[in-house]
């Protein structure tokens, strides 16, 4: 007999200040995984604004840039770090305190 199974997962939404909004999904069963998921366009305005580099939003980027060259090495540099450095992840999601540590524990294993 085949039948078909529900899988329950929690959502946590928050926003940040360097990030944005972002949500952490967990699986509510085992190994019990999360899944943290970030937005780099809102990430990118908002270290343009920290640097005071002029821009108009869009909801999916910048529609126009006060100096777009600056402003795509800023993101080359910064936003690659974060994403692809399981360790910069992993310290981000720890010191927003202790709901992400399981995140920068897993994200420390890398699975």
């Amino acid at each position: 007999m085949r039948s078909s199974a529900v899988v329950n997962h929690f959502y946590i939404y928050a926003m940040d200040a360097d990030f944005g909004p972002f949500f952490v999904k967990f699986a509510s069963y085992f190994p019990y995984t999360a899944k943290l998921c970030i937005n780099g366009n809102e990430w990118a305005k908002r270290q343009a604004a920290k640097a005071s580099i002029g821009f108009e939003a869009l909801d999916s980027g910048f529609a126009t840039c006060e100096d777009p060259g600056r402003e795509h090495r800023r993101t080359n540099r910064g936003f690659g770090n974060v994403v692809t450095g399981r360790r910069s992840i992993a310290g981000t999601a720890r010191r927003r305190g202790p709901a992400l540590s399981m995140i920068a524990l897993h994200l420390q294993c890398g699975t």
